[in-house]
């Protein structure tokens, strides 16, 4: 059983945690930016990749489960798109890979608007 000092930093942290999240919204889109205004080259991708692999690792850690399951579905199709996607198909690549953007940002806006009950924090 956790104490309620050791429940009360963790409200904390976790309060902290989802208080970046328009931050952490803003640094995907500028990526995004990134990697659309050099043409997907593969490090620009990666940053993005990268991002959203520490975004979904996380985001679990505190309980945050659907952005993570989002951050990780997106970094799995940039790994397997950017090594096998044909340069030609490319469009269709990043279409998909910006629906799956539009879906975590919008999790992520969510989840910063939401208060969280003591109650839920006690579950996680």
């Amino acid at each position: 059983m956790i104490s309620e000092q050791g429940l009360k930093k963790y409200q904390q942290l976790r309060q902290a945690y989802q208080a970046s999240f328009k931050l952490k919204r803003d640094t995907l889109r500028g990526l995004w930016q990134t990697a659309e205004s050099n043409g997907w080259t593969h490090a620009s991708a990666d940053n993005l990749r990268q991002q959203l692999h520490r975004l979904a690792g996380s985001a679990a850690s505190y309980g945050f489960e659907s952005i993570s399951q989002h951050a990780t579905k997106l970094e799995e199709l940039l790994l397997v798109g950017l090594d096998t996607i044909p340069r030609e198909t490319y469009f269709a690549f990043t279409c998909r890979v910006r629906s799956a953007l539009d879906r975590l940002i919008t999790e992520l806006e969510t989840e910063a608007d939401r208060t969280v009950s003591v109650a839920e924090t006690r579950d996680r």
